[in-house]
């Protein structure tokens, strides 16, 4: 049984080529799964100098709102080094043995950040262990800023004469700088992430509360100070629902059939021939699908293996599939017209019959660590959106 992928891996100088494909199939997806790498988890025997309350660091703190300081903390001084997107669509099967295939295109997306940011010796050992190449993301990496600087959507994206720059306070020393450029790479993938979390498609992630904290740091605008206006602003943000596959497979309920299940996992995408899909190189499963097992994918010189964030992604998806049939009770309304359906454009819950309720009892739930609850993205009326994401969405109604 292999361990890759095919994927399509994605830098500064071929994500402009890609970028309206890649947003193409956004919007046609019936479901979306990401992961991400990032340069640690925690600090690690840190210098003096940087006189650190380490108390302040506890990101398994009983406290929710504590905890949730701390990871924002953790996640506003280090930074994204990949992201990996799944984009999965339903089409037609041929063989009346297959309940279900989908096409799936895969990206990674090869990150720089543009600030000063923390690095922690052990995330990076993993990192290069598992074939991430530092060399490559230094001279290659899609660059960014985090938190990223705002603009309004009357702005032309591919426009190199249009950076700006984000005033920083200054300080003596040759060394230091008095502002960060934002580049045309940069507000690229921040329109192509902004087009996930604007889509009606369900966003997958796994165990992913760290994944949303940097991708909103990163992406969207500075993390706000409390977990209760995080909610309030990712509850207003996000077009579609949010499933996480570890809290889903926390509460999953018993087997109750199992079904068959093709994967059609696309080639390398080819500059010179962006009018029509490529063409895709399937390969028909010929057992059930197993959560247990990861999926037979043929590989390529264009391949990624385990832990790498397009590898995690494809996974994430994979596993969402496999808890979704193994209940197919639990499934998604496949009314069109249900705003309680797993996506109200493209039918998906099809592949299930009969009550939603279990499903939907699992929409917009975010597992904690060492918690029996999750973190609930739902409105509120003792919390308000974020001084910060209110500017945000000023300036994208421009």
């Amino acid at each position: 049984m292999s361990s890759t992928i095919k994927f399509n891996s994605i830098d500064r100088h071929n994500i402009s080529k890609l970028s309206i494909f890649i947003k193409q199939l956004i919007q046609s997806a019936d479901f979306i799964s990401i992961d991400t790498e990032f340069t640690g988890l925690k600090l690690e025997q840190p210098s003096k100098t940087f006189s650190f309350k380490l108390r302040d660091w506890n990101n398994r703190n009983q406290d929710i709102s504590e905890r949730y300081k701390a990871l924002r903390l953790l996640a506003t001084t280090h930074s994204l080094v990949s992201l990996g997107i799944s984009i999965f669509k339903k089409v037609p099967s041929s063989d009346p043995q297959i309940d279900s295939t989908f096409v799936v295109n895969n990206f990674n997306f090869i990150l720089f950040c543009q600030n000063s940011h923390l690095v922690s010796p052990s995330s990076l050992e993993f990192l290069a262990n598992n074939g991430f190449d530092f060399n490559y993301q230094d001279k290659n990496g899609i660059r960014f800023c985090s938190p990223p600087i705002q603009y309004s959507n009357s702005k032309d994206l591919s426009n190199e004469n249009s950076k700006k720059k984000r005033k920083t306070p200054s300080t003596n020393g040759s060394l230091s700088n008095s502002s960060v450029s934002e580049t045309a790479d940069g507000r690229i993938i921040r329109d192509i992430i902004l087009s996930v979390f604007d889509s009606q498609a369900p966003t997958i992630i796994h165990n992913g509360l760290l994944d949303l904290l940097f991708l909103y740091n990163s992406f969207i605008t500075e993390l706000p100070p409390t977990v209760d206006q995080f909610v309030a602003d990712l509850d207003d943000f996000l077009g579609g629902p949010i499933y996480d596959t570890k809290y889903r497979k926390m509460n999953k309920r018993k087997l109750a059939g199992q079904k068959y299940i093709d994967f059609n996992i696309k080639d390398q995408i080819k500059l010179g021939n962006l009018i029509s899909p490529p063409p895709a190189t399937p390969k028909k499963s010929t057992s059930s699908l197993n959560p247990n097992s990861p999926p037979y994918c043929q590989s390529n010189p264009a391949s990624q293996s385990y832990h790498s964030a397009v590898f995690d992604a494809y996974m994430t998806g994979y596993l969402f599939l496999a808890n979704t049939l193994e209940s197919p009770d639990a499934a998604p309304s496949p009314n069109p017209g249900d705003p309680n359906s797993i996506s109200t454009s493209t039918g998906f819950g099809d592949i299930g019959t009969g009550d939603s309720v279990p499903f939907q009892s699992q929409r917009n739930k975010i597992f904690l660590i060492g918690k029996n609850f999750p973190l609930s993205i739902e409105p509120s009326k003792f919390s308000s959106n974020s001084q910060s994401y209110i500017e945000f969405k000023s300036n994208r109604s421009l």
